[in-house]
């Protein structure tokens, strides 16, 4: 299975905001085949021996440093929230009315100097209604999901290693990836200057789980690569990060393109298989104010080096800044815009908020929160026009409204 496997980094402070986002606390600190994965064998090589040497150059030196020192982490961190929601969808094939509860919470875990874990799992009761001609997404969800179940290593200060489940929301790339979480192996190398400036490099080998029920027994085990160089900036007034790489699927089913063919990817019949390889380019920036209302702008993109033009290329660009708008409440308006063509990455594991693939369109979010209490109002409307017209898709309509309360005990 460790063949499989051979990412490199997972940023700690990354993850450890990304459960608070997910989870709802205290405000964030900064808000084919075979070839493909021989070619990365060695980038493992390279780990292991910068281990060996940051081990060494730890033992000998001296108390001037060019690298921040690291914060004092807390020995357990508790966190879970309870939220109302309800959801309605519009589009020519199906349609959904939800309302439902969820309950979700996180554990992070310190087991010695070096060693930490995290738990983090929600628990989902819906009721409503949901029609499809092809499919059915948006059906009531009742049960358990696990979001995160890992264990990570830090050999050195500067080097982080952590292997388990893996919530791939990390990637920040709705336009690839959407709260999937698989079985995988990341490891992150970071260096940070006292003048505010990191680099980090990330890697990750990953079993590329889905929810498919077309999947045949005989059918191999999808497998997803990843590495990723990430710069940024802290000052007194903005961040600034920009982050760049190369990802590649490989051994995508059958079941998969099945499911895939109704969510705008191009798959040829009988029996289903992806027209297209998925093998290119991810990239995302964000600039944000760290004064008054925090206001930002980001954008994702996506590139298929396998697909042809006019198919290849997903985007997205947002925009959002916090209000104050008295007795304590934030309001964060939030506006993104994309276009994501067919075949940009496969479908099944992209925003179904956004409508997946084959789609060009607007989101318009707001968020009241009363930071004091824990307490936050959600409402989200996406509108999302087909690029190329296909028997599987309409024009969509997606509304969403949450109220969570949130909680952390330690």
């Amino acid at each position: 299975m460790l063949d499989c496997f051979y990412q490199i980094f997972t940023d700690s402070e990354w993850q450890m905001e990304y459960l608070a986002t997910r989870f709802g606390t205290a405000e964030s600190e900064t808000s084919m085949k075979a070839k493909s994965i021989k070619r990365n064998i060695p980038l493992m090589s390279l780990i292991l021996a910068f281990t060996s040497m940051a081990g060494q150059a730890h033992a000998s030196t001296s108390a001037v440093s060019l690298i921040t020192p690291e914060k004092p982490r807390e020995t357990t961190r508790i966190r879970f929230g309870a939220a109302l929601r309800t959801k309605a969808v519009d589009e020519l094939d199906k349609r959904a009315q939800l309302s439902g509860l969820g309950l979700d919470g996180s554990l992070e875990y310190l087991l010695g100097e070096s060693l930490d874990a995290r738990l983090a799992a929600s628990i989902t009761a819906e009721t409503g209604s949901s029609q499809s001609l092809f499919e059915n997404e948006y059906a009531p969800s009742r049960g358990f999901s696990l979001l995160e179940a890992s264990a990570g290593w830090k050999p050195v200060p500067e080097l982080a290693l952590r292997l388990g489940a893996i919530n791939q929301s990390f990637h920040e790339s709705p336009l690839l990836f959407s709260g999937s979480t698989f079985p995988a192996l990341t490891q992150e190398l970071r260096f940070e200057a006292a003048s505010g400036f990191s680099v980090t490099f990330l890697a990750e080998q990953a079993v590329a789980s889905g929810t498919s029920t077309q999947r045949a027994p005989s059918e191999t085990t999808p497998l997803y690569l990843v590495e990723r160089l990430q710069l940024g900036m802290t000052g007194s007034n903005l961040g600034t990060t920009l982050h760049a790489g190369h990802f590649a699927f490989h051994r995508l089913t059958p079941g998969l393109a099945q499911e895939s063919l109704f969510r705008g990817n191009t798959v040829s019949a009988n029996p289903a298989r992806f027209a297209y390889g998925y093998e290119g380019i991810v990239a995302g920036a964000r600039v944000e104010g760290s004064q008054g209302a925090r206001p930002a702008l980001g954008a994702s993109l996506v590139l298929n080096l396998r697909a042809p033009q006019g198919r290849n290329q997903g985007a997205l660009v947002y925009g959002e800044a916090g209000l104050a708008a008295g007795h304590g409440v934030i309001l964060t308006p939030r506006l993104e815009l994309f276009r994501n063509e067919s075949d940009s990455a496969p479908a099944t594991y992209n925003s179904g908020a956004l409508a997946h693939n084959n789609r060009r369109g607007v989101s318009l979010g707001l968020e009241a929160a009363l930071p004091a209490n824990s307490l936050s109002l959600e409402a989200r409307l996406v509108r999302a026009d087909v690029i190329e017209p296909t028997p599987f898709q309409s024009r969509f309509t997606g509304f969403s409204l949450s109220l969570r309360k949130s909680y952390e005990l330690f």
